[in-house]
């Protein structure tokens, strides 16, 4: 899914992808989008004027994620939280494997919204992990959001 498809052409991603997340997550999934580590921005504009301070930020935003990969999937079930990777593909995704899982009741979330993005925080204190994300701002970002529970953040 690219930056600036339409309300319409989301919905359509969302329905071609969903028999894979569900295969996935053995579950029906509610809401799912793409995510990457936070700082990717960051991390294109410092390339072209020091390597090594994108080499800096690409390992921050790496721990920052929990050593997520650059880009994956999460989905939303009714108890739990996954993350999976994926490929681009010239019709779409292919949904890869599970990268991490999350029981909802375990974990606290919240949302920050920067210049270009919405940046999602996972907190699971019993595991002693946090992971921290951006995605898009997008309808299916909304969605995945609210049904989260992080709608009011959204209006805030």
């Amino acid at each position: 899914m690219s930056l600036g498809s339409s309300v319409e052409e989301q919905r359509q991603w969302m329905e071609s992808t969903r028999p894979q997340i569900e295969e996935k997550t053995g579950a029906p999934a509610h809401a799912f989008s793409t995510f990457y580590r936070s700082g990717s921005w960051g991390t294109m504009a410092a390339q072209h004027v020091s390597p090594l301070a994108a080499s800096a930020i690409k390992m921050i935003g790496k721990r920052k994620a929990g050593g997520l990969p650059a880009h994956f999937i999460l989905a939303l079930t009714d108890d739990r939280v996954y993350a999976f990777g994926y490929k681009a593909r010239r019709h779409g995704i292919q949904v890869g494997d599970e990268l991490a899982v999350w029981n909802r009741a375990g974990i606290r979330v919240s949302v920050e919204e920067t210049s270009m993005t919405m940046r999602l925080t996972i907190d699971s204190p019993f595991e002693g992990s946090k992971v921290v994300c951006d995605t898009g701002k997008a309808a299916i970002t909304d969605l995945f959001l609210a049904e989260l529970g992080l709608g009011a953040a959204l209006a805030a």
